[in-house]
C-alpha cells in the first residue's frame, strides 16, 4: 500500500510538473507568533531568518563559508524554531529514502520548492523559501523571487504572493554580451564514460549530477560548481548519496556593478576581478565550490565572462569514474 501511494503522488507530482501554468504553493502567516533573538542582528521569528541588515546578512553568510562541510552540515540541523533549505533538501531525501515521501530533486521539479544551489545561502533561506533583511521579505521559488515590505505581509494572514512581479535568478547582460548571469543549470550523467552505466546502489540506478550557477538572489549573488550522484528511489524520485572520491576545479573572470567613492565625488562603475578555486572531497554527499560571493542591497547583479567560467570535474564509485568539463 505504502508503493502505491507513494507512485500515485510521483505520478501526480509529474503532471504538475509538466503544466507550465501549474500553481506554486505560498507561504502564508499563521496566527501563533514566535520569536527568538539570536544576536543583534539576526532573530528567528516564525521558522524565518530576521537580518536586520545588509552588514548582519553579510557577516552570517561569511561565518556559514568559513565553515567546512561538516560544521556547516550540523550548524544546519542545530536549530529548534528554524528549518532551512539546505536541511529540508535532506529531509526530503531521506523521507524518500524510507519510503515515506519524494525527494528533494522531485519536488523542486513539481515546482513546490526552490533549487538554490549555494549551500550557504540555502542555509540561511527557509524551507517555506522565504528571508527577511530589514523591513523587506523575500520570498524565493521555482524560477526567481519576490520581495514586499514586511508590514505588508504581517498584516495579511493569507497573503498573496501572485500579486508581486517575480524577478529572475538570471540577470541580461546590460547590453553587452561578453557578460551575463544564469539560473542553475545542470547536465546529467546516467553512464560514466558515455558506454558503461555506474555501478548500481542496492540494485537501484545511479546518475551523476554537474550544476553550475552565476545567479542573483535579490540581496546576495554567488557564482560556483557541484559535482554529486544520486540514487533513483524508484517510487520516491532521485535521492542524493555518497561518492567516493570528487574533485573540482573552477575559474572565472567576474564583474558586478557598484558604487566607488575617491576625491570627495561618488559614482557607479563595474568591479572586475578573477577568482579560482579547487577542490577534493571523500566519502561526502556533494562536491561544491562558491567560486564568489557577495551580499548586497545596491550593487549590481554578479556577472561572469562568457566562454571564461571553466570547470572540471570528477567523481568515483566503486572504481568507476566520470570527467567532464563545462565552459559556460
Amino acid at each position: 500500500m505504502k508503493k502505491l501511494i507513494l507512485a500515485i503522488s510521483a505520478i501526480a507530482l509529474i503532471a504538475i510538473s509538466c503544466n507550465k501554468n501549474s500553481i506554486e504553493k505560498k507561504p502564508t502567516v499563521t496566527g501563533k507568533q514566535t520569536m527568538r533573538v539570536i544576536n543583534s542582528g539576526l532573530k528567528i521569528e516564525n521558522g524565518i531568518m530576521m537580518f536586520s541588515s545588509i552588514d548582519a546578512l553579510d557577516a552570517k553568510i561569511k561565518e556559514l563559508h568559513s565553515m567546512s562541510v561538516d560544521e556547516l552540515d550540523h550548524y544546519n540541523q542545530s536549530f529548534y524554531d528554524f528549518t532551512s533549505l539546505y536541511r529540508q533538501y535532506q529531509i526530503l531525501d531521506a523521507q524518500a529514502d524510507a519510503e515515506n515521501g519524494i525527494s528533494a530533486d522531485s519536488t523542486i521539479n513539481a515546482r513546490l520548492i526552490v533549487d538554490i544551489p549555494d549551500n550557504v545561502f540555502a542555509s540561511v533561506v527557509s524551507k517555506d523559501g522565504l528571508l527577511i533583511l530589514s523591513d523587506s521579505i523575500y520570498y524565493y521559488s521555482s524560477g526567481g523571487y519576490q520581495v514586499t515590505d514586511t508590514i505588508n505581509y504581517g498584516k495579511n494572514t493569507n497573503f498573496n504572493w501572485n500579486a508581486i512581479a517575480k524577478k529572475g535568478f538570471g540577470q541580461n547582460n546590460n547590453g553587452n554580451p561578453e557578460w551575463a548571469s544564469f539560473p542553475p543549470i545542470s547536465h546529467f550523467f546516467h553512464t560514466y564514460n558515455n558506454v558503461n552505466t555506474w555501478p548500481k546502489h542496492n540494485g537501484r540506478d545511479v546518475r551523476a549530477i554537474h550544476t553550475k550557477w552565476c545567479s542573483w538572489f535579490g540581496v546576495y549573488g554567488s557564482a560556483g560548481a557541484k559535482i554529486k550522484l544520486e540514487k533513483d528511489s524508484k517510487y520516491g524520485g532521485w535521492i542524493n548519496i555518497e561518492h567516493a572520491n570528487a574533485s573540482n576545479t573552477t575559474s572565472s573572470n567576474f564583474r558586478y556593478f557598484t558604487m566607488f567613492s575617491g576625491g570627495g565625488n561618488t559614482w557607479w562603475d563595474w568591479s572586475y576581478y578573477n577568482k579560482s578555486d579547487s577542490k577534493n572531497t571523500s566519502s561526502k554527499n556533494v562536491n561544491e565550490i562558491v567560486l564568489t560571493y557577495k551580499a548586497s542591497l545596491i550593487a549590481g547583479p554578479l556577472q561572469h565572462q562568457v566562454g571564461n567560467f571553466v570547470n572540471t570535474v570528477s567523481i568515483t564509485r566503486q572504481g568507476c569514474t566520470l570527467t567532464t568539463t563545462w565552459n559556460h
